[in-house]
């Protein structure tokens, strides 16, 4: 068994970096566990544990994908968080563009639950970059308002250019994602 998910892996620039260490800085007093600056990514489909002897056919339906896989252009932009107001538990970005990759996600699902029964085809997905994980505020007021003030935080635009299935494992350091196959979009 192995932990895989499919994403979108995504190089931030270095100001984007810049915004995000300034936004950690401000909410520091906070317990947040941040997504690492070098392993961003937005998740198409999360497949948990996963038979190997069913990787080469999720290898086979990313194949089939590529065929219309074309480059797209995203920005990242605002600064938003999961859960209510009084009780936050994720700080996100909100990925724009075209309706890409909602259609991306939408398709490996149904792609996908033909050979995993636990695969949903809902279409409640959200695209957005997590930039972490909230534990514990310490100052709610405080936190609300870094994030109201945030109206122009902004990540930048990025060419997207790949797919990626990746295995995750799960360690005392945080999770570690390894490539196990990529797609590369047509220009």
């Amino acid at each position: 068994m192995k932990r895989l998910f499919i994403a979108i892996p995504l190089k931030l620039n270095n100001s984007a970096k810049k915004t995000i260490l300034e936004l950690q800085s401000q909410l520091s007093r906070d317990n947040i566990k941040w997504v690492a600056l070098d392993s961003t990514h937005i998740t198409l489909v999360f497949l948990g544990d996963t038979e190997d002897k069913l990787i080469p056919s999720i290898v086979e339906i990313l194949n089939n994908i590529q065929n219309n896989f074309t480059e797209y252009k995203v920005t990242l932009s605002g600064l938003y968080t999961f859960g209510s107001r009084d009780n936050p538990n994720v700080l996100w970005t909100k990925w724009i563009d075209n309706n890409e990759t909602k259609q991306l996600a939408l398709k490996l699902k149904d792609k996908l639950s033909s050979i995993n029964n636990s695969i949903k085809t809902d279409d409640k997905f959200i695209p957005h970059l997590t930039l972490g994980r909230i534990k514990k505020i310490t100052d709610l007021a405080n936190f609300n308002e870094i994030i109201s003030e945030r109206t122009n935080f902004s990540l930048g635009n990025y060419v997207i250019e790949e797919i990626v299935l990746f295995e995750s494992k799960l360690t005392s350091r945080g999770p570690y994602y390894f490539p196990l196959h990529k797609i590369k979009a047509i220009k």
